[in-house]
């Protein structure tokens, strides 16, 4: 049975290792080398080998007989993780837009001015981050543990979509545009405004990663 720091250890590899994995940082298809990828995160093989189900769980690999093998995620999987956020993720904001908190609009009014600072850098790794900071403060706002244990790893799951798709100005601006919308509605405890607003959000970053990895295709 692990303690308290090796549980600590064990979940930080799995945070790093899950977000190289979702960035293509490790490519799908890669048989993973556990002796290897313990010397990049600079721990002992028994750490790596305690993630591996974790990352199963995740379904981001599988085990082939004594190996494992990165599965990442399909365009399939990317279409139904946003039904799934359109059906949802609607919904908790419009509970949010009921529930939040003063201290909780603060916290956004503060990611948007920070969002609104970075249209003249384009800083598309700040943005994607921001972005996960948003939705995540909505989430917790809507006071709903199922929605947000839902709704989250899917976000998370995401974010190498979302950076792809924010690193096309138009849209990160659009993004934020729509992100001071949200805000308004919710500031207002809005909730059908909310719901409405955050369905168009959800829909435009859909369209706005298709078309992005279309016209990569074009290439």
């Amino acid at each position: 049975m692990l303690d308290s720091r090796e549980t600590n250890l064990v979940n930080q590899v799995f945070n790093k290792v899950e977000k190289h994995i979702l960035r293509e940082e490790i490519p799908q298809g890669t048989i993973l080398d556990l002796a290897k990828l313990a010397k990049e995160m600079s721990v002992g093989i028994h750490t790596i080998r305690e993630i591996m189900p974790l990352l199963k769980v995740e379904m981001l690999i599988e085990e082939e007989g004594d190996t494992y093998r990165v599965v990442g995620i399909s365009s399939k999987d990317i279409e139904e993780m946003y039904q799934i956020k359109k059906t949802i993720e609607v919904k908790a904001f419009g509970l949010a837009a009921k529930n939040i908190t003063d201290e909780d609009l603060e916290k956004l009014e503060n990611i948007l001015e920070k969002q609104i600072a970075l249209r003249e850098s384009n800083t598309v790794e700040e943005e994607v981050n921001l972005d996960t900071e948003f939705h995540d403060i909505v989430l917790k706002a809507c006071g709903s543990i199922v929605y947000k244990s839902v709704l989250s790893p899917i976000h998370h799951r995401l974010a190498k979509y979302r950076k792809a798709s924010l690193s096309e100005p138009e849209r990160m601006f659009k993004s934020t545009c729509e992100h001071g919308e949200i805000f308004k509605a919710l500031k207002a405890h809005n909730q059908v405004e909310a719901e409405d607003i955050a369905r168009e959000h959800i829909d435009n970053a859909y369209l706005s990663i298709l078309k992005h990895y279309e016209n990569k295709g074009k290439e």
